[in-house]
């Protein structure tokens, strides 16, 4: 069983026991980096606790088997097995994407969710030396009571960072290492709390009749006049009722959370108990009552308001964003004057679709709004009447709505927990299949660039340049019926006649002044590897959209004519304008793709709020929450470490005492981490391998297979016979110096400086290794100029059974002024010219930018020991370890965190997915590179590297690489065409492909064969 974060679990031995999974071993990096942030107190399962220094070396990423959990009435997460937890409900929104836990061959979109909740309502407290009771949440007070005063400043508490502590008691009697740091935790006493009532738990709530508390969110939308945005930001002040019936509001910059809770940053939701320090209650401003010193700051959570909203305007009604300057834009940042003023409109997401109470028709679209996570998160009823009418009956509701505000000094306090739930939601599978599947049978299906789904707007990749050079155009445009997820294959509509411009810099980028128009009844087989969504028409579930007005399809024929393009109504508030102008009838969000280019949106800002069907012509993308809701990920900077401590400095004097003819060295490669061993004076070998000069990249280390990297053999002629290879009659030399300046074009040529007589010692060492004898595996080629020897640039030949096979990627190369203490500092040519080669990332750590992303460059974050090591580490190891941990035979895996995701369903599919890309893709590389030569073009990324290219694929009595390219690529069509669907899902992308992937393949193929007959292609 595979786990996601929030999913609900609960406890295998003890069913009573619930929580929320807030950390797996298939997190990204930089899902573990927000844990290592807050610096959590971390509890250990027994069976675990020898992972500790495991898991706290990793920055909280779980080891595989495990994961971390917030148990509902324990105060910090605890790192549990996977074997011990039984997943009870799973999170899935509309727009989700997921495959099924038991088939994985296709994936499918979340289109409606229905959830049954289990609701638990505030318990009443009262504390032993105060009369009133107070309603409130605090699961964790068992757990709280359990360790003493006199334990949070004993031994049994310890620093985390010594790796070290004791078993302390908790609620379960479970053995927990708990090691925390003892300022960190709040320390308000709750001896004197006792229980008065009990909650109350009430089942089979749907979850459509609930709603966060909380008023505003951050990533929802707002609208100001004809401006559209999402807010990025909030300010809150919160109101605190003292057990004592003394009510305050705290100061914003106050740090609130539970008793035991850390105190390094706020935790709080409406309802809480939580305690803070006395000064703060000093401070505040008194609503009820009066500071008192002897009454201990603990209190419930009664009120939350928002004080300020930071907002990122992102579209306007009729004008192109991109034409504005910041002036022109409202501010960025509003008060609680401008919230409260009715001139800002927020968009309230939750309430997205129509309340079953109030459908207009039947077929009106419902489904669940995104409440938080199903389980855990604060909830009231969106419209407490209806929830009277439809619950109240019931003879356990007694308890569900007591919390009168006349009792509770005005505040609302009809508050409740989701401890469970369970949920059906609705899939539309790439096969165009509809079905309803329970969320625990489904798993999260991450995006990858070839996923292609019903409704899908598409364009050929097949683009030209217009005439006047301002857009590029695409041949067709068209939208998915359907997609055959094994074969790489999907079923098209084409637009008739289309006019959809594409920017000219970016890739696949559609220009706003599309006109797709009416759509043929045919549909078509195409490879999904020569369809593109542009950028601008990728609208799905839920995105907002701007309205133009038009057709409503949702009307008869005689009512077509959509009345709301006029945007006009009476209404009697006046609030838009003079004349009842409806400002805001231009924002919706997407309910609907009805395969024919056609959607149905709600206008849910606007004061005749409706849905409505029309054509994606009158419609736009508007907002983009998740520019403002990912994660900002810092870049790491040449020079300092993962954590942003600087890198030790080395003197030139250093330099010298260090020794030069050896080199050990450990290397991290997303989660690859293998030894290199070079001797300046021997053949480098990865360590361990022995005599058949094959490179291994395995994770492990024990495939026997030697010949996997091994690509000599492209570099030696056979016999006629067969039997044994000869030397070949022109070998393309492995290192060569050539007369010249170095090429305008080369990366770092305004960098190249001059060498001080030292520097270029240093850097004349790693040119004698480079030119050493069989220094070099084969398939690495470098050269450099006599002008400036610290400027170099490389070809380095896919290995065989990866998909870079026998295809040339180039870097060039700077070895700076403060070489060897700095590392080299390497680019990457990201082609975009032939076919298929395309600018999307070829490889997790090529970036299309031409960065290169690896620990001993410094560029990836790793152990100290990883990265560059001056004196030690060498530009030949850098070399070796791109061909080898870079182009490697699942590159999928070398994304931050991946290499946990092997087992979960659907990963294996994403993988093989990747696989057939890059291979096209570098099969793209091959034929640009060769063009470029065959024509005589001025490449400017191949000057100085012509022979390489030449003399490997081309030239009579070399090893010919292109002929077995081609000779391989038809054996590979062949095989694929033959091969019965069992084996094409189980392909690996390599030696097997899709039928998609074939028919790419096969327009390859032919324009290589037409370059090795020198026919240059245009």
């Amino acid at each position: 069983m595979s786990f996601a974060v929030w999913d609900f679990v609960v406890d295998v031995t003890e069913q009573s026991t619930t929580g929320h999974v807030i950390a797996t071993s298939a997190d990204s990096d930089d899902f573990a980096a927000t844990l290592t942030d807050e610096n959590p107190l971390i509890l250990y399962y027994s069976s675990v606790e020898h992972l500790k220094k495991q898991f706290e070396d990793s920055d909280f990423q779980p080891p595989v088997g495990t994961i971390l959990v917030q148990w509902a009435k324990l105060p910090f997460p605890q790192l549990v097995p996977t074997t011990d937890v039984r997943l009870s409900n799973r999170q899935l929104l509309v727009g989700d994407l997921v495959v099924k836990a038991s088939d994985d061959h296709q994936r499918g979109t979340v289109t409606k969710s229905a959830t049954k909740c289990t609701l638990q309502t505030t318990t009443l407290y009262r504390h032993k030396d105060h009369g009133p009771t107070l309603p409130a949440h605090f699961r964790t007070l068992d757990a709280v009571r359990s360790e003493s005063a006199q334990t949070l400043s004993d031994s049994h508490f310890v620093n985390r960072g010594t790796q070290t502590g004791i078993n302390g008691a908790t609620s379960n009697d479970r053995g927990h290492d708990i090691a925390i740091k003892e300022p960190q935790l709040n320390r308000t006493s709750v001896d004197g709390v006792e229980i008065a009532a009990p909650p109350a738990i009430f089942e089979g709530v749907d979850l459509y009749d609930l709603r966060t508390p909380t008023e505003y969110q951050k990533g929802d939308p707002v609208m100001y006049q004809e401006w559209a945005g999402v807010i990025r930001s909030t300010t809150e002040e919160i109101t605190l009722r003292l057990m004592n019936n003394t009510v305050v509001v705290l100061s914003p910059d106050v740090r609130v959370s539970q008793p035991r809770a850390q105190t390094a940053y706020s935790t709080y939701q409406l309802g809480d108990m939580v305690a803070v320090r006395k000064a703060d209650l000093r401070l505040g401003r008194w609503l009820f009552g009066r500071y008192d010193p002897n009454v201990e700051p603990l209190g419930v959570v009664a009120k939350i308001r928002v004080l300020e909203v930071g907002i990122d305007w992102q579209s306007h009604k009729s004008r192109d964003i991109t034409t504005i300057t910041e002036d022109e834009m409202p501010t960025a940042n509003i008060g609680l004057d401008e919230i409260e003023s009715g001139d800002y409109v927020f968009y309230d997401m939750q309430a997205f679709t129509a309340h079953p109470a109030s459908k207009g028709r039947e077929d009106e679209f419902t489904t669940d709004p995104d409440v938080g996570a199903l389980c855990g998160p604060r909830v009231r009823f969106r419209d407490i009447e209806q929830a009277q009418a439809k619950y109240g009956a019931r003879p356990e509701a007694s308890r569900l709505f007591d919390q009168s505000r006349a009792t509770n000094l005005g505040f609302d306090m009809n508050v409740y927990e989701v401890v469970s739930s369970h949920s059906l939601v609705s899939v539309q599978w790439q096969d165009g299949t509809t079905t309803q599947e329970t969320t625990t049978h489904l798993v999260y299906a991450d995006f990858t660039e070839e996923d292609l789904y019903p409704g899908d707007v598409i364009c050929s990749r097949d683009v030209k340049k217009s005439d006047s050079m301002d857009f590029k155009i695409s041949k067709r445009a068209g939208v998915v019926q359907s997609v055959v997820a094994d074969e790489c294959i999907a079923k098209v509509r084409w637009f008739a006649d289309p006019t959809l411009h594409l920017d000219m810099k970016e890739d696949y980028v559609a220009l706003p002044n599309y006109q797709l128009g009416q759509l043929s009844e045919d549909t078509e087989d195409v490879s999904i590897y020569d369809l593109a969504v542009p950028l601008g028409l990728d609208i799905g579930y839920l995105d907002n959209v701007g309205y133009l007005g038009g057709v409503d399809y949702s009307r008869t024929q005689q009512d077509s004519q959509d009345q709301s393009s006029a945007e006009v109504f009476d209404w009697p508030d006046g609030r838009d304008g003079p004349q009842g102008l409806d400002l805001h009838g231009w924002l919706g969000h997407v309910l609907e793709n009805h395969l024919d280019a056609t959607y149905t949106i709600r206008l849910g800002a606007s004061r005749n709020v409706r849905n409505v069907r029309t054509h994606i012509d009158n419609i736009s993308l508007a907002l983009d929450p998740e520019r403002i809701i990912q994660k900002e990920l810092l870049d790491q900077q040449e020079g300092y470490d993962q954590h942003g401590n600087p890198l030790p400095e080395y003197s030139d004097e250093d330099m010298e005492d260090l020794p030069d003819d050896v080199d050990y060295g450990v290397i991290m490669m997303g989660d690859r981490q293998e030894a290199i061993e070079y001797v300046l004076d021997g053949i480098s070998q990865p360590a361990g391998n022995e005599d058949d000069g094959a490179w291994s990249t395995d994770d492990d280390g024990t495939n026997p297979s030697s010949d996997k990297m091994d690509i000599e053999q492209d570099f030696a002629m056979p016999e006629p016979n067969g039997i044994a290879p000869i030397p070949q009659v022109i070998q393309v030399p492995a290192y060569a110096l050539l007369d010249g300046d170095v090429p305008v074009g080369h990366r770092y040529f305004e960098e190249k400086g001059t060498l001080s007589n030292q520097s270029l010692r240093k850097v004349m060492r790693e040119h004698a290794m480079l030119s050493a004898e069989k220094s070099m595996p084969a398939g690495i080629f470098v050269r450099s100029w006599e002008s400036h020897c610290n400027l170099l640039r490389a070809v380095i030949i896919g290995p065989l059974e990866t998909p870079y096979a026998r295809c040339p990627f180039v870097f060039d190369i700077m070895l700076p002024e403060d070489f060897p203490r700095k590392p080299p500092r390497f680019h990457f040519y990201h082609w975009t010219t032939g076919s298929f080669a395309r600018n999307a990332k070829i490889n997790p750590n090529l970036y299309e930018d031409g960065v290169v992303c690896l620990s001993l460059l410094n560029t990836w974050p790793g152990q100290e020991e990883e990265g560059w090591i001056p004196g030690q580490s060498t530009l030949l190891q850098a070399l070796i370890s791109i061909q080898s941990l870079i182009l490697v035979e699942e590159p999928f895996y070398n994304e931050p965190g991946y290499e946990g995701k092997r087992d979960i369903p659907g990963t294996g599919t994403q993988s093989v997915a990747y696989n057939e890309r890059a291979f096209l893709q570098s099969r793209g590389f091959l034929q640009h590179a060769l063009s470029s030569v065959v024509s005589g073009g001025k490449d400017l990324s191949l000057e100085g590297v012509e022979d390489v290219i030449t003399g490997t694929y081309l030239q009579e009595g070399g090893p010919q690489v292109l002929k077995k390219v081609i000779a391989d690529g038809e054996m590979l069509v062949e095989k694929s065409k033959e091969s019965d669907q069992e084996a094409i899902q189980k392909r690996d992308g390599i030696s097997l492909l899709s039928r998609g992937a074939c028919l790419v393949l096969g327009k390859t193929l032919d324009s290589l064969k037409a370059l090795s007959t020198g026919q240059p292609q245009e």
